[in-house]
C-alpha cells in the first residue's frame, strides 16, 4: 500500500510539474568536490549510497594532477555534499566503467579484469576469500595461464536475481584451448566459474572482438551488443538477440554494417528504454543501407529495425586546435522516471544536430532538442593542470544519475558546468521555469503557404517587443531549414517580422523551419515542399 501511495503522489507531483510550468536545472551551490576529483580523465559512474553519499567509478588519476587528493585512481566516495565520505579507506583501481552493487560490495569490470571492492573501497578478495580474486588477465595473451580465465577483455556485467553474474568481453575458460574466447559468461555468486553456461562465441575469432553491453528485456530474452559480426554463427552485426535460454534468436538481424575489427569504438548499445528501444551511438555507426555514412545516435525498435519516428542524432566536438579531443559520441543515455518524454544524453560533443550543447543535452521521443532543461548550457572546457592554467582539454560528460528528488548528478571530466567551477562532479537541482515563458519561446512564427513549392512566408505570431529580445537581449540573426534527420538543409539571414525565402532547390518532404539566434533555436514550425 505504501509502495502505490509513493507512486500516485510521484505521477500526481510530475503531471503538476508538467502541466504548470516546465523542468529547468541550476547547479547546486551547496555541492563541490573541491579538487579531489581534479583529473584529464574521467568520471564513468556514479552509485548512490543509503547515506545520500556516492561511491564513484572512473579512469580518473589524481597522481599528477592533484597528488594530494584521498581519490587515487578509478574509485572515489563521497558524501552529499562532495566532501571525502568519512567510511572511506583509501581503495584504486585502474579502471571502472560501470557500478555494480554485489552481495554487500562493488563489482565492475576494469577492462582486463573483474574486481569487486568493500563499500570503503577495500578489495573484497583480500578481505574476504579468493575467489574473486581468480578472475583477470595475468601475463601476455595467451601465457602466464595460472588461474582459471584468461582475460583479454572485459567490458559489462549483468547481476542476476540470484547473485550470479553474466560477463560480456573475451575470456578464455577452456584450460586447454586458453586461446579460445568466449564472449558471454556466468560467475556463480561466489565468482566461481558456471560450468553449465552455454557457448556464446561472438564472431569472427579475434583479439579485439567482444560483446560490450549486455540488457533484458521484459520477457526474459537478452540483448547483446559489441564488435562482433554475428553470435554462435548467425550473422548480426554489432547486435544480437538471445533467447532467456541463451539461445540465439535467429529472427532478429541486426541493421547494421560490419566492418573489420580493429581498434577503436564502433557501435554500441547506450540504452535500451521503456518502450525496448535500442539506443546506439559509438564512432562508428553505420547502416547497412548506406555503408558510406557515419552516423551518431540511431535508435532501434526491438524487432531490430530502425525507428522512423526517431531523428538521427549527429553530433561534432567543435573546440581550438590544440586541445586533446576523444572520440565523438554519445557515452550515457538516461530516461528519468520523474519525466515524461524526455531524454538525457551526454558524452563528447559540443553541438548536436547542429546547436551548441556543451557536452549534454536533453531531448524528446522523436529526437528533437529540450532546450529548457540545461538551456544549452554545460561544460566547455577540462582545465585539468592546476600548474598550468591554459592546459585544456575537450571536456566530457559520461556519468548521469537522476536522483528520487528530481535533481541530477553529472560526472565526467570538466572543470566548469553551466558557467560555474566544478572539476569533474556537478549536481543540479532541479527547478521549473513558467509555462507562459516557455510558450512565448513557442509558436513564435507561421510559415506559408503550407505545403509550399518555390517561396515560403515566415510571420512573426507574437509582438515585435516579446520577439526582439526574448533571450538575454539577443536579435534574431537567421531562419534555417532542417531535415528530420537533424541535418540543416539551407539557412537564410532574418529578413524581419514578415519575410519571403526562395526554397525551390528544396528536394520535396518534409522539413523543420526554425528562427535562430546564436545558434540557439527559439521556435520552429513544419512545413512541407512539393513542387
Amino acid at each position: 500500500m505504501r509502495l502505490f501511495c509513493i507512486a500516485i503522489i510521484s505521477v500526481l507531483w510530475a503531471w503538476n510539474i508538467h502541466a504548470q510550468s516546465t523542468v529547468a536545472y541550476t547547479v547546486d551551490p551547496d555541492f563541490n568536490t573541491q579538487e579531489t576529483l581534479r583529473s584529464k580523465t574521467s568520471v564513468f559512474d556514479i552509485y548512490p549510497l543509503e547515506d545520500g553519499g556516492f561511491f564513484l567509478g572512473g579512469g580518473f588519476d589524481m597522481i599528477f594532477t592533484n597528488p594530494e587528493s584521498p581519490f587515487t585512481k578509478g574509485i572515489a566516495m563521497i558524501t552529499e555534499s562532495g566532501d571525502i565520505h568519512p567510511d572511506w579507506e583509501g581503495g584504486q583501481s585502474i579502471f571502472c566503467r560501470e557500478l555494480h552493487f554485489h552481495d554487500g560490495g562493488y563489482l565492475f569490470a576494469t577492462g582486463e579484469g573483474l574486481t569487486k571492492k568493500t563499500l570503503s573501497g577495500l578489495s573484497w578478495y583480500l578481505t574476504f576469500g579468493e575467489a574473486w580474486g581468480d578472475y583477470y588477465k595475468i601475463g601476455e595473451w595467451g601465457s602466464g595461464y595460472i588461474n582459471p580465465y584468461n582475460v583479454r577483455w572485459t567490458w559489462d556485467i549483468f547481476i542476476l536475481e540470484d547473485q550470479s553474474v553474466l560477463i560480456g568481453g573475451a575470456i578464455a575458460t577452456d584450460t586447454l584451448q586458453p586461446g579460445l574466447f568466449r564472449h558471454l559468461m556466468r560467475l556463480l555468486p561466489d565468482g566461481s566459474h558456471d560450468a553449465t553456461f552455454p557457448i556464446i562465441e561472438a564472431m569472427p575469432q579475434g583479439l579485439n572482438t567482444h560483446i560490450s553491453k549486455i540488457e533484458r528485456a521484459g520477457d526474459g530474452s537478452w540483448y547483446v551488443s559489441g564488435r562482433f559480426e554475428g553470435i554462435n554463427g548467425h550473422i548480426s552485426p554489432h547486435i544480437a538477440k538471445l533467447n532467456p535460454d541463451f539461445t540465439v534468436d535467429t529472427d532478429f538481424v541486426s541493421p547494421f554494417f560490419y566492418e573489420s575489427i580493429c581498434c577503436g569504438l564502433h557501435t554500441e548499445m547506450k540504452l535500451m528504454d521503456s518502450q525496448e528501444r535500442l539506443w546506439f551511438s559509438g564512432d562508428q555507426v553505420r547502416l547497412a543501407e548506406n555503408p558510406d555514412e557515419v552516423l551518431d545516435l540511431v535508435r532501434l525498435l526491438p524487432d531490430g529495425t530502425v525507428d522512423p519516428e526517431f531523428a538521427i542524432g549527429r553530433i561534432e566536438a567543435n573546440y581550438p586546435g590544440g586541445w586533446s579531443v576523444p572520440p565523438s559520441l554519445v557515452s550515457k543515455i538516461i530516461e528519468p522516471d520523474l519525466e515524461d518524454d524526455v531524454f538525457f544524453l551526454s558524452g563528447v560533443f559540443s553541438h548536436y544536430n547542429d546547436t551548441a550543447q556543451p557536452a549534454i543535452t536533453a531531448i524528446n521521443q522523436a529526437g528533437y532538442i529540450q532546450e529548457n532543461y540545461f538551456g544549452n548550457q554545460g561544460s566547455t572546457v577540462n582545465s585539468y593542470d592546476p600548474n598550468d592554467p591554459t592546459d585544456y582539454d575537450a571536456p566530457s560528460i559520461r556519468a548521469l544519475e537522476y536522483l528520487p528528488d528530481g535533481s541530477l548528478m553529472v560526472g565526467g571530466s570538466f572543470s566548469d558546468f553551466m558557467g560555474v567551477e566544478r572539476y569533474s562532479m556537478v549536481k543540479l537541482n532541479q527547478g521549473t521555469v513558467g509555462t507562459n515563458d516557455q510558450d512565448r519561446l513557442e509558436n513564435v512564427i507561421k510559415v506559408y503557404p503550407n505545403p509550399a513549392t518555390d517561396l515560403v512566408t515566415v510571420q512573426l505570431v507574437t509582438s515585435d517587443a516579446l520577439v526582439s529580445a526574448p533571450l538575454n537581449g539577443r536579435k534574431i540573426e537567421s531562419i534555417r531549414v532542417v531535415d528530420l534527420s537533424g541535418r540543416i538543409i539551407a539557412s537564410y539571414l532574418w529578413q524581419g517580422n514578415l519575410g519571403n525565402y526562395d526554397v525551390s532547390d528544396l528536394a520535396k518532404g518534409l522539413y523543420i523551419v526554425e528562427i535562430v539566434q546564436e545558434e540557439r533555436k527559439i521556435s520552429s514550425s513544419k512545413i512541407i515542399i512539393q513542387h
